[in-house]
């Protein structure tokens, strides 16, 4: 459960969600420290200096060797100054990585970044300076794309990602995926999950269904039905009300910042273009964004206009409508045709309509066969009518036969993963597990779902089960197998 002083530091750092680094702290090494420090270090070409809180002596720096560049944590005892962590980096990596002291200066974050495509990618380790090889990480995630991140307090990080979906490349405001990195002091490790929590019971609870679906709800997109999934969580349930709690403050206050982008508080720049319909898109405000269009204005020759007119209707299930947009983005020849179509589908998943999900797949089919969301979105069809045989076949074939240097896997070797684990087929596991670890880029959601398997499917509508153990013991730290944690 939250303090309330968690409470409001979760909050304060939702303001700051474009930042891409954390704040240094108020308080450093004594000042004597800090000369020492950078004594030591003369002669050196230092890009980056960190110190740690008053009372650590301990200095972190990333170091420019020209062909090469190091991450370096100094140590103070007395008038000696030890190097105690180092870390080589590549020479692109030097000018935009970072060095953090967090858990009041007892762990070091370093984060190695470069420029990457049309962002950049970043890995990230954690260094427990209070070990007896303080040089061994604590927490290690590797090649993340467009990674973002805040320290909430001192023993926990927010993660945040740019989601990939066609139309969170234009205009703001855009859609962001986020997630909680906590240390377990008990465990002496971090945990890593989505930052909306769904919760695992022994027995039929309404409040914790409610929050699960409510959850569910929101990592689809749907964060109006989410909200009112939560508010009536907290109406009826009796165990479990921190988590649905801190759930709803959390939507809350991500819904309010949104809001807030169109009215002078637009973190992305002075005079930028924003799209109200988008905007009422993200927040699941469904109706509001169609009301420009049913108005009469209707921009046609705004491709990406119409096709969130054609997600709207697909969320609200009006499906002649959603074919009108579509034809109009056919006709138009919309550069992002299969992407959305792609949205589409998923959309249709979520909604269990499956005569129109099947025809376009069948759309989606004979213009990429070898589309990858066409191959989860078959697969979990599969799975959802517990088929899950036909749906490790189907996504064991088709990863067989694609290259994850041209296409984006993550989420059929995912799900592959969390299908093989369940039936106990160790061979697809170890391959789908094989794979992961050569994925190019991460996507956190890919890694909050294998951290959050429980035995059952992702994909899976949300219901209480009094048997959580009747298909597998779900992994107790799943992210360790693949390197992570």
């Amino acid at each position: 459960m939250l303090t309330v002083m968690r409470v409001f530091t979760v909050l304060a750092f939702v303001l700051a969600l474009l930042c891409n680094a954390p704040a240094g702290p108020a308080l450093a090494v004594e000042p004597e420290d800090e000369a020492a420090f950078r004594e030591h270090l003369r002669g050196e070409k230092v890009v980056q200096w960190a110190f740690a809180p008053t009372g650590v002596k301990l200095a972190a720096v990333i170091v420019d060797h020209g062909t090469y560049g190091e991450y370096c944590v100094y140590g103070r005892k007395g008038e000696k100054i030890n190097k105690l962590v180092s870390g080589k980096l590549r020479a692109e990596q030097i000018s935009d990585s970072r060095c953090h002291f967090i858990m009041g200066g007892m762990h070091v974050l370093v984060v190695m970044r470069e420029k990457f495509q049309d962002s950049s990618l970043s890995s990230l380790v954690i260094h427990d300076m209070t070990s007896d090889d303080p040089a061994r990480h604590i927490f290690s995630i590797p090649r993340v794309y467009d990674l973002r991140y805040e320290p909430l307090s001192p023993s926990e990080l927010m993660f945040w990602q740019k989601d990939r979906a066609f139309y969170n490349q234009g205009i703001p405001p855009y859609k962001y995926n986020y997630f909680l990195v906590a240390y377990d002091t008990t465990q002496n490790r971090y945990t890593f999950d989505f930052h909306l929590r769904s919760v695992v019971a022994g027995s039929e609870e309404e409040g914790i269904t409610l929050n699960n679906r409510a959850v569910q709800l929101y990592r689809q997109g749907n964060l109006k039905s989410a909200m009112r999934k939560l508010e009536e969580a907290l109406m009826v349930g009796r165990v479990h009300r921190g988590i649905i709690s801190q759930n709803r403050r959390l939507l809350a206050r991500e819904q309010e910042l949104m809001r807030n982008r169109q009215t002078g508080g637009n973190p992305d720049g002075a005079g930028t273009a924003f799209d109200r319909v988008k905007l009422n898109y993200l927040l699941g405000e469904y109706d509001l964004a169609l009301m420009s269009f049913e108005s009469g204005e209707r921009k046609w020759s705004q491709g990406d206009r119409v096709a969130l007119y054609g997600l709207c209707y697909a969320r609200k299930r009006e499906y002649t409508e959603m074919q009108k947009m579509s034809k109009v983005l056919i006709d138009g020849e919309y550069e992002h045709l299969t992407e959305y179509f792609e949205e589409i589908s998923r959309i249709l998943f979520y909604n269990r309509d499956l005569g129109v999900l099947k025809a376009h797949l069948d759309s989606l089919e004979k213009s990429d066969p070898l589309n990858p969301t066409l191959a989860y979105l078959k697969a979990a069809v599969l799975a959802d009518a517990g088929r899950l045989e036909f749906a490790e076949l189907l996504l064991d074939d088709y990863l067989s036969r694609v290259s994850d240097e041209e296409r984006r896997l993550g989420e059929c070797e995912e799900y592959l993963w969390e299908i093989a684990s369940i039936l106990g087929h160790l061979d697809v596991e170890n391959r789908a597990r094989n794979r992961l670890t050569r994925q190019i880029v991460w996507d956190l959601r890919d890694m909050a779902r294998m951290a959050n398997f429980n035995g059952f499917l992702h994909t899976d509508l949300v219901t209480v089960s009094t048997a959580i153990g009747t298909r597998i013991k779900a992994p107790e730290e799943p992210l360790d197998k693949f390197g992570i944690g």
